[in-house]
Order: structure tokens, then C-alpha cells, then sequence
């Protein structure tokens, strides 16, 4: 069989996610890059360098995957491929983070962005949505993209699937398509050694992607984040904090937990996590508790989760 059509040949794995590494396919849909840039990257350049499997595939590793993305949006503001393979991940990462919010990158694109992204999911357009969730924080940056699209695209996800206008199957297929950008995001800016943080959500609270973007505004804010998941006894929550030395817990609230509960769960932590971690509250469901504990803090918004860490990191 030729070599350059062996990729494009059945694999076990119907997603191309094999153990050891991602398929070309899956590469490229994830990176924004074609099969074809891959490959003559690959001639050309020596990299990416995958590995293959049994059957002669290309596999590529999460470290291959973050680095082409930032390859592929440090292009996107003028950099030639060859000037771009040679910066290092870091370099790349200060490339990005510096330059010029793209003009016209408004609230209102904001709000065009969601509605033609929720077109995209309710059209079942999957591949589509996965392109623009890569596309649009290269050109308005992670920040904004985190506050102005992915936030409130969560947020009409949810409400689509409590009213109706989108099929289970719709509402799962974009949260997990926001979810990879997200993760994807938050690995290339994984490089703080500012204040740490833990995000976890209570006992019963299974939404997580709350905390995937809680994480990503952490790291853009300077914060080094570890992030233990959902549906945490809380007592596992404070022997967690005190393990990791962490100065701050990060707690999601959906507006789908019990009231009642939270408040009683906070307590408790508040009783017996060490005083000087601070216990933080962000998601729709925490700004409607009542009676917390003084050293709860609600977060209401980004920017006051923001000057939270600055606050952390002055040692305030």
C-alpha cells in the first residue's frame, strides 16, 4: 500500500483517539491544520514527528497537538509556517499573548458569534462548530473568548436543552466539543507559578464545565490551577486542599443544586478547612445562597474573579 494514503486507511478506533495518540484525521480537526499541511510540515521541516502504530498510522501525542495549534494561530497573525516551527511553545505563548486584540472584536461580534455558533449545533453541524470553537480564540484571544462566547454559550446550551430547542444528543455533542477547546486552551497557558488554586464542584454537582472555564481564566489571571473534578465529598475536598497547598478553592454552583444543601456543605468546609485557604463560590447557582459563612466569598463575575487572584498574589 502506498505510505501517503496508509493514514486514510480503517482504524479500530472509530474516534482515531487510540491510546498512545491521535489519528491524522483527529490531528487535524483539532488543530485547524489540513492532512496534507501535516504531512509536508513533516517532509519539510521534521515536524510534527509522530510516532505509528502497528499498521504504519501516524499517531500524535498531546504535546504534538498543543504545539500545532499555537503554530497554527501564531500564522494566523502574519508568522510563516518555517518562523514559527523554530519559536519554542513558550515563545509562541508570549506571541500570542501580546498581541493586538483584532479590530472590531466587539460585545456585539460577541453576540454574532454565539448565534452563529448555536445555528451550528442546532444544524448538527459538529465539525463546523468544532472549527469555529478553534478559530475564534485566535482572533479575539482566550480572555475574551472565555467571557464573551464561551460563557454565555454554555449558558444558552443549557437553556436550549431546558426548553426543548435542543435534543439531548445536541446539548452533549457542543459541550464536549467546548469542552476540548477549553482543555486545549488551558494547556497552552499551563506555564504560571502564581497563586494556586483548586476547582472542584460539592457532593451531587456533576457540571463541569463550569470549571474548565473557571480554570482557563485562572491561568490567562496568572493563577496555577489543579483541578479535581466534580461531585466531591467534602471532606475529600479539604484533605485535597491542604495536600496540594493550595491558597484558594474554586467551587462551580449550578442553578441545579439544592440550596439547602450547598449552605450546609460550606459550613462544614468552612469548620474545618484551614483559615488561611480561601473559599470561593463562581456559577449561576452561587449568587442566590444565603447565609454562608463569613469566609465564603461569592464570586459574581470574571473581573472579581480576576482581582481575587491579584489579591492572592500581592498575599492579601
Amino acid at each position: 500500500m502506498n505510505q501517503s494514503h496508509i493514514d486514510d486507511a480503517p482504524v479500530d478506533d472509530p474516534l482515531g483517539s487510540m491510546a498512545s495518540g491521535y489519528s491524522i484525521k483527529v490531528a487535524s480537526r483539532m488543530t485547524g491544520l489540513s492532512v496534507d499541511t501535516l504531512r509536508m510540515w513533516e517532509r519539510r521541516y521534521d515536524f510534527p514527528s509522530p510516532m505509528r502504530n502497528r499498521t504504519g498510522n501516524r499517531l500524535y501525542g498531546e504535546a504534538d497537538v498543543e504545539r500545532l495549534v499555537l503554530i497554527a494561530r501564531a500564522m494566523k497573525f502574519g508568522y510563516r509556517a518555517g518562523e514559527a516551527i523554530r519559536l519554542t511553545n513558550q515563545e509562541l505563548t508570549q506571541v500570542l499573548a501580546v498581541r493586538p486584540v483584532a479590530r472590531g472584536a466587539s460585545s456585539a461580534d460577541g453576540s454574532t458569534q454565539l448565534e452563529h455558533l448555536l445555528d451550528l449545533v442546532r444544524s448538527n453541524e459538529v465539525g463546523r462548530l468544532r472549527d469555529e470553537l478553534r478559530r475564534i480564540p485566535g482572533v479575539i484571544g482566550a480572555q475574551q473568548f472565555v467571557g464573551e462566547v464561551a460563557g454565555p454559550l454554555l449558558e444558552a446550551i443549557g437553556h436550549g436543552w431546558a426548553d426543548g430547542t435542543l435534543a439531548i444528543h445536541q446539548e452533549h455533542l457542543a459541550s464536549v466539543a467546548l469542552s476540548t477547546e477549553l482543555r486545549l486552551l488551558a494547556a497552552l497557558h499551563a506555564h504560571s507559578t502564581g497563586p494556586k488554586l483548586m476547582l472542584a464542584t460539592l457532593p451531587r454537582e456533576q457540571h463541569t464545565l463550569g470549571l474548565e472555564l473557571a480554570a482557563l481564566m485562572a491561568l490567562l489571571a496568572g493563577a496555577s490551577v489543579e483541578t479535581i473534578g466534580p461531585d466531591l465529598p467534602v471532606a475529600e475536598l479539604a484533605r485535597a486542599a491542604v495536600a496540594l497547598r493550595v491558597q484558594a478553592v474554586g467551587l462551580s454552583i449550578s442553578l441545579a443544586t439544592a440550596p439547602a444543601a450547598v449552605t450546609s456543605h460550606l459550613v462544614w468546609l468552612a469548620e474545618h478547612l484551614p483559615t488561611p485557604i480561601g473559599i470561593w463560590l463562581g456559577g449561576k447557582g452561587a449568587t442566590s445562597l444565603q447565609d454562608l459563612p463569613n469566609r465564603v466569598k461569592v464570586l459574581g463575575d470574571w473581573s472579581e474573579f480576576e482581582d481575587a487572584i491579584a489579591a492572592l498574589a500581592r498575599g492579601r
